[in-house]
């Protein structure tokens, strides 16, 4: 018997033992995956300032009564166990998807300074698609080049997020900057760089696989790896009472150009352009006003209709998906699609309420 007891304690112990371990492996235990789901629609106005002021229209507008909004919206990423994992499967807004295809092969650090400088683009983008909707006169100043993709990895190479300081001890500011450093090197010949990479000068020196070919825009054939760059631009109106400027914090990625650019268009027409009504949307914008698909439609819907929007804007090639999910959830918002900034304003004023 006594045996047997014996037995019977090493089985309970090891059985303990081995649900502790799976219960720490499933709750606690790194996991190679990450979540998408809803994340916020935030009012676009305190990020776009006109003058470096805030919207002068909208405080009286709102004074006098209730006025619609733009707003932006986001996906929510996070980094998540197994459990949590596992659970994505039944949840109906959320959806768990290997970590190394989300950040592509980047690590945290490098997606996020990858992210930031795309939405740097973004927000210049969006603020010269409004001038030019608003004919408004204005000339571009290029000021810096960034890395917007790297397959490198080592902290020695030019990595994504990096912006461009200087090559050969020759400054940059643009692409026809980089272009003349390059110019004197041959194939193989070192090339000394310095770059800014989170909040440090980083220095460093790249062999050069120059071809003689000619530098074009998001191609840099004259440095090692796969390297993609933008030229980063200042837009500066004749009247510099239209200066805008756009600070949308720690959101990350191009996705919220659209909306940015409506809330610009508000701030330099007369007017309120919403209608009074709280807009959501999303969407890439190009300076000629184009707008562009994205990813994550169906949790930015949730995340508008959670915070009370009337309309959602929608690329159009995203529409079929967004009005789907609208329908699916039950909310009375509509959903309409833009192809580009002059589509997505006549929409707009098709939407508003009759007077």
């Amino acid at each position: 018997m006594d045996i047997q007891r014996k037995q019977t304690a090493m089985r309970t112990i090891a059985l303990a033992a081995a649900t502790a371990l799976f219960m720490w492996f499933i709750l606690y235990a790194p996991s190679p995956f990450v979540i998408y789901e809803p994340g916020i629609a935030a009012p676009a106005k305190p990020m776009v300032l006109l003058n470096n002021k805030a919207d002068s229209k909208a405080d009286a507008r709102s004074a006098a009564q209730d006025s619609g909004a733009f707003m932006i919206t986001t996906v929510k990423l996070s980094e998540v166990n197994y459990w949590e994992a596992l659970r994505a499967s039944w949840r109906p807004n959320a959806e768990s998807l290997a970590k190394r295809n989300v950040l592509r092969g980047y690590s945290n650090e490098q997606y996020l300074r990858r992210m930031s400088v795309i939405m740097t683009g973004s927000q210049h983008d969006a603020v010269e698609a409004a001038y030019r909707y608003a004919k408004i006169p204005y000339h571009s100043v290029a000021e810096s080049v960034a890395i917007t993709d790297s397959n490198e990895k080592s902290p020695e190479s030019l990595l994504a997020g990096d912006i461009v300081l200087k090559l050969n001890n020759a400054e940059i500011y643009s692409m026809k900057d980089i272009e003349e450093a390059l110019k004197p090197n041959r194939r193989g010949e070192q090339v000394t760089a310095e770059v800014q990479r989170s909040g440090k000068i980083v220095r460093l020196i790249l062999p050069t696989n120059r071809d003689g070919s000619e530098l074009k825009e998001e191609a840099v054939p004259g440095l090692p790896g796969e390297v993609r760059l933008s030229e980063i631009r200042s837009l500066q109106p004749r009247d510099g009472r239209m200066s805008l400027t756009v600070n949308a914090g720690e959101i990350g990625g191009p996705s919220a150009g659209l909306m940015f650019a409506l809330q610009a268009v508000d701030l330099l027409t007369e007017g309120e352009l919403s209608g009074g009504l709280k807009i959501a949307g999303t969407g890439t914008i190009e300076p000629s006003g184009k707008v562009g698909a994205i990813g994550g439609i169906r949790y930015k819907i949730v995340a508008a209709d959670q915070a009370g929007a009337q309309l959602f804007i929608a690329p159009a090639e995203n529409y079929k998906e967004a009005a789907a999910k609208a329908k699916a959830i039950g909310s009375s918002m509509r959903v309409i699609s833009a192809t580009t900034l002059s589509e997505a304003v006549a929409a707009i004023a098709l939407q508003q309420p009759k007077a």
